[in-house]
């Protein structure tokens, strides 16, 4: 999911003259970037202390939150050095740093907690 909505977010830009495209484009990201929340959530619950699960959670969401509200203030900042076509690229840091953070997660003693250990 996070590279399918990586790859959204690159492309949209160049769709922007024809709305129906960019609808499209805007749908599938929508649709592949909601499924990570979720699972990072299950991740949190399944790798930290018991004690700790309901603090990790809502750190989780405060992040989350930050985030979005930072990339909210950054896009309009980018835009006007970049024009709308490449304006959402900025936000390929995050699915970017996302998938080399699980591919690292992935390697981990750890990781045999996660989704009772299937790979």
């Amino acid at each position: 999911m996070l590279s399918i909505s990586g790859l959204s977010l690159m492309i949209i830009g160049f769709f922007l003259n024809d709305p129906i495209l960019a609808l499209l484009v805007a749908i599938i990201w929508g649709i592949t970037v909601i499924p990570d929340s979720p699972q990072y959530s299950a991740m949190i619950t399944e790798l930290s202390d018991q004690e700790f699960v309901g603090t990790s959670l809502t750190i989780q969401t405060a992040l989350g939150f930050a985030i979005t509200n930072i990339s909210i203030w950054l896009i309009p900042i980018y835009v006007n050095y970049v024009g709308w076509t490449f304006g959402f690229t900025i936000l390929i840091i995050g699915p970017l740093i996302s998938i080399y953070s699980l591919i690292r997660l992935r390697n981990q003693p750890d990781s045999i907690k996660i989704a009772l250990g299937k790979k």
